[in-house]
């Protein structure tokens, strides 16, 4: 996945992306200091899925129809880094999950076993029918 991560979101978030061999651009590392309508706009111009924290991007996006490349939006209740990383990895594995599992011939066996997916999160934490 190519994401921009929001400064307020962090450098280790950043970090566990790029060793999942994610490609990403870090606004802590890179631009500290850069504004959210050029983060904005940085994102939808070069591609760039944005994960964040701070719920002015939601406003941009949804009250102003910014245009936008997708916006993970990470408002939890304890956004220690931890739990950052927590959410986004079973987010990361569900699109992955269901991305396979729309596949014509893979069936939800076949998916997890291709996933080995019980060894990366809690089966019912992750798949939600």
């Amino acid at each position: 996945m190519r994401s921009i991560v929001d400064e307020c979101t962090g450098h280790s978030v950043a970090r566990w992306l790029r060793e999942q061999k994610h490609d990403v651009y870090s606004v802590y590392d890179e631009s500290r200091g850069m504004n959210d309508d050029d983060i904005l706009k940085k994102a939808f111009d070069e591609n760039w899925i944005l994960i964040t924290n701070d719920k002015d991007f939601g406003e941009m996006v949804f009250k102003e129809k910014r245009p936008h490349k997708g916006v993970v939006y990470l408002r939890l209740e304890d956004e220690i880094s931890k739990n950052k990383i927590e959410t986004l990895k079973r987010l990361l594995w569900q699109m992955l999950y269901y991305s396979l599992t729309s596949q014509p011939g893979i069936d939800q066996g076949q998916a997890l076993q291709f996933l080995n997916f019980e060894n990366i999160c809690n089966y019912s934490a992750c798949i939600k029918d």
